[in-house]
């Protein structure tokens, strides 16, 4: 067994021990299955043949450590945190009956459902661990220390080869093709900003290694939707800030266009790159196909509504019908997470997880902005990292059919989380500050009832008045 496979394995038995004293362990335990799955990498090909499902037992690992946690959450569970939960359990129960009742693919179908309820489980589990700022910490890092190591490997180590001029040859969980790589690592990408500019020394130098490895390992991808995506991010973090912040970001736009010439040496990905923004008439043959998917999975839901079992657009015999008129004579998918969501578990499916997603965007915007009036940068500044990261996801998802797959369920639990820690002294984020008369009302000094500050503050330049104790 290799240097590496050890170092794994000592490491996945020290965050198991230490997920039995403090949850969060957990999160990073199961993310260390995700990014470093032995199958994937040169040197698990033993830990794979030891048979052991390494991914499941860590989800395990992790719910032994919710239950035994015994630290307790100030205000317990936010009435926002318990709405989202039942609208995706009835989104699990959805998809549940239309699979029974109207799957065209049964095999593809059950897969697809229980994969949904795993899904799920796991959002709980992580919400679950997520009781303080450390654990809020020990998330970001999981997933931003995940994503520099497959900088490393690709990068560095020259892991992968390319197909038509893009990445291939990555065997991760969920993120085995491009655009699902590419759409993983520029989630992390805000993370990492905000490490950036509000980290320590050493978490800043983390930052400035990691960002370009794994911007590197997005452009090979070679995604269209990962470009559109960070741009909107970027332009989302630009409009969100303001003040000091407002400065920063505009730093970090800086350093992003100066990076992006020495990054873009390869011709098909400059090619790539700049024909996100061409017109209707320079579109290639491959963006026209896709315009046509979507025009026959919208077709497809027209006629049946209510689904029709999970990627029935188009890897069903039915789905494949449609496809053929729009000249697909193979088993594809859709390319759109939202198309591919309401063929599968219907219009009312869609409904529910888009009800999800809002509910937890609401309770994000309002904890950040309360946070802002409260002067709290470096809180502030995380949940408009967290924002951007859910941008990239969705409009990542108009393009590929990613909606629903787990990384992006990952970030509406971190956003969740960071609403529950940073509301006012346990009060429901409702209470904390009403978005519509936040301009009216805001300035920089902090409320009457702002708490004192957090110890993330404290840490990371928070401009509260020096001496201030961690409540």
């Amino acid at each position: 067994m290799s240097i590496t496979a050890i170092t794994w394995v000592v490491l996945y038995v020290g965050l198991a021990i230490l997920s039995l004293r403090r949850s969060s362990f957990g999160i990073a335990l199961y993310m260390l299955t995700v990014f470093l799955f032995p199958n994937a990498w040169w040197w698990g090909k033993e830990l794979f043949e030891t048979g052991i499902r390494w991914n499941l037992t860590a989800a395990l690992i992790l719910g032994a450590a919710v239950l035994l946690d015994g630290r307790s959450r100030s205000g317990g569970w936010s009435v926002r945190s318990r709405q989202v939960l039942l609208l995706l359990l009835l989104y699990a129960v959805n998809a549940t009956i239309v699979h029974f009742l109207f799957a065209n693919n049964p095999p593809r179908s059950f897969n697809g459902m229980q994969l949904l309820w795993k899904q799920v489980g796991l959002f709980v589990l992580i919400l679950a661990a997520l009781k303080d700022e450390f654990d809020l910490k020990v998330m970001i890092y999981s997933i931003f220390l995940g994503c520099l190591y497959i900088g490393y490997e690709i990068v560095i180590n020259d892991r992968g080869h390319f197909s038509e001029s893009r990445l291939m040859g990555i065997h991760l969980p969920l993120l085995n093709e491009a655009n699902y790589l590419a759409a993983a690592l520029c989630l992390s990408l805000p993370l990492g900003a905000w490490l950036l500019f509000f980290g320590k020394r050493w978490e800043k130098i983390l930052a400035l290694v990691a960002l370009p490895l794994i911007g590197d390992v997005v452009l090979r991808c070679n995604s269209r939707a990962a470009f559109l995506s960070l741009i909107v991010a970027g332009t989302w973090v630009l409009i969100c800030s303001r003040g000091r912040l407002r400065r920063i970001a505009l730093a970090g736009a800086a350093l992003a266009v100066l990076a992006l010439p020495f990054m873009m040496k390869d011709p098909d990905i400059k090619e790539r790159f700049m024909s996100t923004f061409v017109s209707s008439e320079e579109r290639d043959a491959s963006a026209q196909s896709r315009l046509d998917m979507w025009t026959q999975g919208a077709k497809m839901i027209m006629d049946y509504p209510l689904g029709s079992g999970a990627e029935a657009a188009f890897k069903s015999d039915l789905g494949l019908k449609y496809a053929r008129e729009a000249g697909i004579y193979k088993r594809f998918a859709v390319h759109n997470g939202y198309l591919d969501i309401a063929a599968g578990w219907g219009v009312q499916g869609l409904l529910l997880y888009a009800g999800a997603i809002w509910l937890s965007w609401r309770t994000i915007r309002r904890a950040r902005r309360s946070a802002r009036l409260r002067s709290r940068d470096a809180a502030t500044f995380l949940g408009i990292c967290i924002e951007a990261s859910l941008l990239v996801g969705l409009v990542n998802a108009v393009f590929a059919s990613n909606l629903d797959h787990e990384y992006f369920l990952w970030f509406m639990a971190m956003g969740l989380g960071y609403a529950q820690i940073f509301s006012s002294s346990g009060r429901e984020e409702d209470e904390l500050v009403d978005e519509d008369d936040e301009d009216a009302s805001a300035g920089d000094g902090p409320m009457a009832w702002d708490p004192v500050p957090g110890p993330m503050d404290e840490v990371y330049g928070g401009r509260e008045p020096a001496g201030a104790s961690a409540p």
